[in-house]
């Protein structure tokens, strides 16, 4: 999903308040691809919701409603930057390189990836929703960045 040159990981994945945690968010910066991808997904979900509103919120809404209560995983820091922001159960995720299977880095900040994504789950808070989605196949680009000086 990331575009054929991958995307970054914008922050170090991490866990709301708790820093243990194998369950952590994932940041990467939005690319066309993703963009594309992700409105489509999250359309198909704001249809199904409308479909059981009733079940979901008590009652009936309407596409307008319910887009109005749909939280999207498409995120703007407060600079400015786009990003997707994905969960993920680290010991779950596979890493890979141009070799194949690997074990995962010490650290993806900054580090430019394809990713494998799956839309699980339809979540509902209080009278919020949105759409879960889970990063299951991380790719590494091990190119080497070249010296700018």
């Amino acid at each position: 999903m990331a575009g054929d040159r991958g995307a970054a990981v914008l922050w170090e994945p991490s866990a709301y308040k708790d820093a243990n945690s194998e369950r952590v968010n994932v940041c990467l910066e939005a690319t066309e691809e993703a963009l594309a991808e992700v409105a489509r997904w999250e359309k198909a979900a704001v249809e199904l919701a409308v479909k059981h509103g009733a079940a979901m919120f008590g009652k009936p809404l309407s596409q307008a409603q319910l887009q109005e209560r749909f939280q999207s995983c498409l995120k703007t820091s407060a600079q400015g930057v786009t990003f997707l922001k994905l969960k993920a159960t680290l010991p779950n995720v596979r890493f890979w390189d141009n070799e194949g299977k690997r074990e995962a880095p010490s650290s993806l900040r900054g580090r430019k990836v394809l990713v494998a994504v799956q839309p699980r789950q339809l979540w509902v808070m209080n009278q919020q929703c949105g759409l879960l989605l889970e990063l299951q196949d991380v790719k590494l680009d091990d190119g080497v960045e070249e010296c700018p000086l």
